[in-house]
């Protein structure tokens, strides 16, 4: 039986993840208008939906699985609604599925769930970045997400720590450092990546610019390199993905 997620921190982590992931896909469409909707869209989703789930206190309940059921009675209807005619495939899918995921949402009381669902949030930023119109900037939403995600995991590991120790009977006061640890623990772990990634060969910090990904003029004053620039305009809207 998977251990159940009954701390608020994971939770927050995991509710930041997906409204970040959902974002990155929201930032394709920024073109058109239509971003802060969507971004407040799915944030309003993923909280209703992330809360019923702690509410439930890492067991599922009538209640969890009737909220389910009636997201996934909407999901069914805005999926051939709205979702597919309006983004086609594969953008109309990918939003279904994120929109799944907000059903899965309400029973996501134990770890296998929990893990299931930053899954689908990594999913949804590898679809994102792998896109034609994403360029260097949606850096701006990754880092922040790759940040929660290694707060989410390590908020989930150190309070299962906490459980086993308070089963055991000992040390029932030490729940008041579980947040310095997480904070510590996610930080080393962020600076080991940054260290690797600085002694790789990257990017220039000053051109950004190498022949493998997208290109950019960042850093060149009134430059322009052929490819450079993101978001070309598309016509017919946001349809068609």
């Amino acid at each position: 039986m998977s251990p159940p997620v009954t701390y608020r921190p994971a939770y927050i982590g995991l509710f930041a993840s997906l409204v970040l992931a959902v974002t990155c896909n929201a930032y394709l469409d920024i073109e058109y208008g239509t971003f802060g909707f969507e971004v407040m869209f799915w944030t309003t989703i993923y909280f209703f939906t992330l809360r019923v789930a702690w509410k439930q206190a890492g067991q599922v309940n009538e209640g969890g699985r009737v909220w389910q059921k009636g997201w996934i009675a909407s999901v069914l209807f805005f999926t051939l609604v709205i979702l597919i005619p309006r983004w086609g495939v594969p953008r109309g899918v990918l939003y279904a599925l994120a929109a799944m995921q907000a059903s899965m949402n309400c029973v996501t009381v134990d770890r296998r769930r929990f893990m299931m669902a930053l899954m689908v949030s990594a999913v949804m930023v590898m679809f994102a970045t792998m896109h034609r119109r994403a360029d260097w900037t949606m850096i701006f939403y990754l880092v922040p997400y790759l940040f929660v995600v290694v707060f989410t995991l390590v908020a989930d590991q150190v309070s299962g720590r906490v459980r086993e120790v308070q089963r055991d009977g000992v040390g029932q006061n030490i729940t008041g450092g579980q947040g310095a640890s997480i904070i510590a623990t996610s930080a080393t772990l962020l600076a080991v990546g940054l260290a690797l990634f600085a002694v790789t060969p990257q990017v220039t910090w000053l051109s950004l610019k190498w022949k493998y990904g997208q290109l950019s003029n960042i850093g060149i004053l009134h430059g322009t390199d052929k490819g450079a620039v993101g978001g070309i305009l598309e016509s017919g809207g946001a349809a068609g993905g």
